[in-house]
This record gives C-alpha cells, structure tokens and sequence, in this order.
C-alpha cells in the first residue's frame, strides 16, 4: 500500500483519498488526467460548493460549459468532438468530483438529507 502523509486538515482530505490505493497502479496518463480534475475541483468548486448548497441551486449550465473545457463532459463518448476516453480515465474523474462532495459533507458544508 501506498504511503500518504499531511495533517488532517480537509483541504488536503482529497489529496490523500486513495482509499483503493490505485496510484500505484494507474499510467501516467490517467494520474495526469484525475490531477487536472482534482485541481479544477479544488479551485472551481470546493470554494463555492458551501455558498451554492445555501443558495438552493447550482449553477449548472456555467458548470457543464467549464467541464466541456476541461475535457470531462462526455469524455467517456466517441465522435461529436468527445474525447473518447477509457473507462477508467472515467472512473477517476468521477471519483474526483465524488471526493469533493464527500468532503464537503464531512466539513459540514452540506446536508446529507
């Protein structure tokens, strides 16, 4: 298993999410691909997430538009100008944007009713 140091603070919570201890086993590549999520997540979303669940709405149209210039909207989709990415470049952007509403939830900054 892999090894992960840092404080216990929930900023970095992501940074040490490898419950299934898979970074010793993804190709560069892909760790390329969840690091690029993982810091879109942590400077687009986390600052807002707290503000937006307060709010009672999402903007989800700004957020689609931002997820299509990272890459990641229909990402997984051949043709149409999608990237066309394997199942497990899936996965790990998913498991990214999971990440930080898992976070968020530990934090308090949502409601998991």
């Amino acid at each position: 298993m892999s090894s992960h140091s840092g404080g216990g603070t929930t900023q970095d919570a992501t940074a040490r999410l490898d419950l299934l201890d898979l970074d010793d086993i993804v190709q560069d590549e892909d760790r390329l691909l969840r690091d690029t999520v993982r810091r879109f997540a942590n400077e687009q979303l986390r600052p807002h997430i707290a503000q937006w669940f307060e709010d009672g709405h999402l903007p989800a149209r700004d957020l689609a538009i931002e997820f299509g210039k990272l890459g990641v909207l229909g990402m997984h989709l051949n043709g149409y100008g999608c990237a066309g990415s394997t199942a497990r470049q899936y996965g790990l952007a998913c498991t990214e944007n999971d990440a930080l509403v898992c976070v968020a939830l530990e934090a308090g900054h949502l409601d998991a009713h």
